[in-house]
């Protein structure tokens, strides 16, 4: 049986299957509106300037990981490369009589509601969530010395 990505509609993180070929307005098309920016005029500094919002299954996902996308914007790349991942050989996904989607592994005969990757990205950003700590501490140590070392050197 054929991988699917990490997302379903079932999934607290939403629907990752491309949506159908329809007319849609996108968010930036709803910012030109908004700032009065119709057809292809232009639009003023401020609005081209803000970054793009990521897809709502992306921020969804993240929450669902554990990450805050406000506080940590860098590291959305963990929700997205979760969303994109299949799953791992010898596991399925199904749904229950009830509508609830679950995972079937036929090596092990082992049923679970969680994806069987779940874990291995909320680790991944727990990682990197301490990396980027790691190196705000080590930069903050460097901005104080850096502020005493002319002083130092001037002294001497």
């Amino acid at each position: 049986m054929a991988s699917k990505p990490f997302g379903s509609k079932n999934r607290p993180f939403g629907n990752t299957k491309p949506a159908a070929a329809s007319p849609s307005i996108s968010q930036n098309d709803m910012s030109q509106e908004k700032s009065g920016s119709i057809g292809g005029h232009v639009q003023s500094p401020s609005v081209q300037q803000q970054p793009s919002q990521p897809p709502p299954e992306v921020l969804d996902l993240a929450v669902y990981l554990g990450i805050d996308p406000r506080e940590d914007p860098d590291l959305l790349w963990i929700a997205e490369e979760c969303l994109a991942s299949e799953l791992p050989a010898g596991w399925s996904e199904h749904t229950s009589s009830r509508g609830d989607m679950y995972f079937y592994n036929s090596e092990t005969d082992e049923s679970t509601p969680q994806h069987p990757l779940e874990d291995k990205y909320r680790m991944l950003y727990e990682e990197e969530k301490r990396k980027k700590l790691a190196m705000s501490a080590e930069e903050a140590e460097w901005n104080d010395m850096q502020w005493w070392v002319p002083l130092s050197i001037k002294k001497g």
